[in-house]
């Protein structure tokens, strides 16, 4: 009778051994994660292609190959270390191929990811998500004019045509409508506190002005302030000393970047 109960209990004791503890790494599935594009290993070095290369002979109780330059110098090399040399020039042209595949790759992604937020160009690009954001901040060219706005704001509401029309008064700038209940860390980046406020920046805080408004109903000098801003940027030039004045770094600014790549900033 005893051995009859102790065996399904020991049976049960097993399993429970052999499973993972709930909250531990082994008890949560695995996450595939797609690998990065496999670049084709080059048949011939292209560093190496000009060298003639004949066949092993043995010397000295080791394989020796001659190798001719194409300058015409012969030089003979141990094969082994030939060999080496061989699989280390091709696996370093793979590497460089990968990286310009890889580069492509993320290159034609955003390109597909600006023509499908820039569809509203010339006029508001509505902006919802940090992600968003990022993306006209640091990757691309042109000057950037940030509206931002809250959905309880009714000033906001009333200043939006405006900023409508000059969108299309600007096309070569990009104007952006940011919500800011709806991406938050947006105004913690440009440094908003109040709605609505308008943000002229260029190449992160390379160029930034921001135009508050000093009654809430003065909404022509806000419009005229913000104008003042566009017309008054003037690219940098490509002078060493003109780059170093270019940077008018923020501190939480800072902050805030270095934390978006992991860094440390204490």
């Amino acid at each position: 009778m005893r051995k009859a109960i102790a065996a399904p209990l020991a049976r049960q004791l097993r399993c429970l051994r052999r499973r993972p503890p709930v909250g531990s790494v082994r008890a949560f599935s695995t996450v595939l994660v797609p690998d990065p594009p496999k670049a084709p290993l080059p048949d011939v070095p292209a560093s190496l292609k000009r060298y003639v290369v004949s066949a092993p002979v043995e010397k000295d109780g080791k394989l020796v190959v001659e190798v001719t330059s194409p300058e015409g110098g012969k030089e003979e090399h141990d094969k082994a270390v030939w060999d080496l040399t061989w699989r280390t020039e091709r696996e370093k042209e793979a590497h460089l191929l990968k990286q310009q595949m890889v580069q492509e790759a993320m290159s034609k992604a955003d390109e597909e990811k600006a023509a499908e937020l820039m569809k509203g160009h010339p006029g508001m690009i509505r902006v919802t998500s940090m992600e968003d954001y990022e993306f006209f901040l640091y990757k691309r060219p042109e000057l950037l004019v940030c509206f931002f706005t809250a959905s309880f704001s009714l000033w906001s509401k009333i200043l939006a045509p405006r900023m409508e029309e000059m969108a299309k008064t600007y096309p070569k700038h990009i104007f952006l409508s940011i919500d800011t209940d709806a991406c938050p860390r947006a105004a913690y980046h440009a440094d908003v506190d109040d709605v609505p406020t308008v943000v002229v920046m260029k190449n992160d805080d390379g160029y930034r002005v921001k135009v508050t408004p000093e009654n809430r109903c003065e909404f022509e000098s806000i419009i005229a302030r913000a104008k003042a801003a566009i017309d008054g940027f003037v690219e940098p030039s490509t002078g060493v000393a003109s780059k170093m004045a270019w940077l008018n770094h923020n501190i939480s600014v800072d902050n805030l970047n270095l934390k978006r790549i992991n860094w440390p900033t204490q």
